[in-house]
């Protein structure tokens, strides 16, 4: 056995970063769904009070920040966002223009937005790129009508998912065991052969 020399350099690994965007944001889309449900209260006290002191404002309150960065420890995420999922009580032009600029800010795409209009909703005269995609989703419920647009735009498979992924957690397991991706890919196919048995 041939032991390395003291002339040999240590090789040291190589930092990944990442190039294409847009194939990281889907990757992450089919990573899985995360849903978070909020209080009236919590809603309200996301964004920063201005100080009335001269400079630049907090955008999100302390509470909103110590929330996204103890989801992020949790779950291991990555602070993106790629899709926005919500009932009808979040269809208001505050949810839709926090989430553009969210993500206009960090030099990305405008997220698609999965919400159903609330019943009395109404088009936005002048909309912003966020706002036109409302407003196409309300054409389109108008013209189809609410449960063919469930239907057709996917919104009523996100529930059927989130059950599939309670049931494959809580009779398989919240982790699995394999080491490689390889082992964790049989792992997976295993688990939903004994589900659906």
């Amino acid at each position: 056995m041939k032991y390395p020399g003291r002339r040999q350099q240590k090789r040291t690994k190589k930092r990944y970063r990442v190039r294409n965007w847009g194939e990281y944001d889907r990757a992450l889309q089919q990573r899985g769904d995360l849903t978070l449900w909020f209080s009236e209260a919590g809603i309200r006290a996301w964004r920063a009070r201005s100080t009335g002191r001269p400079g630049g404002q907090r955008v999100y309150a302390r509470t909103a920040i110590e929330a996204a960065l103890t989801v992020r420890l949790v779950y291991d995420l990555a602070l993106r966002l790629v899709s926005l999922s919500a009932d009808g009580a979040y269809d208001k032009v505050d949810v839709y223009e926090a989430a553009a600029s969210h993500a206009a800010c960090r030099g990305r795409a405008v997220p698609r937005f999965l919400i159903p209009p609330c019943r009395p909703a109404q088009l936005v005269a002048a909309p912003t790129v966020a706002l036109a995609q409302r407003n196409r989703k309300l054409r389109s419920v108008r013209k189809r009508g609410r449960r063919r647009w469930h239907k057709a735009s996917g919104y009523s498979r996100w529930s059927l998912v989130e059950t599939a992924m309670f049931r494959f957690k809580h009779i398989i397991g919240r982790a699995l065991r394999a080491r490689t991706v390889a082992g964790q890919q049989v792992e997976v196919v295993l688990g939903c052969r004994v589900l659906n048995g």
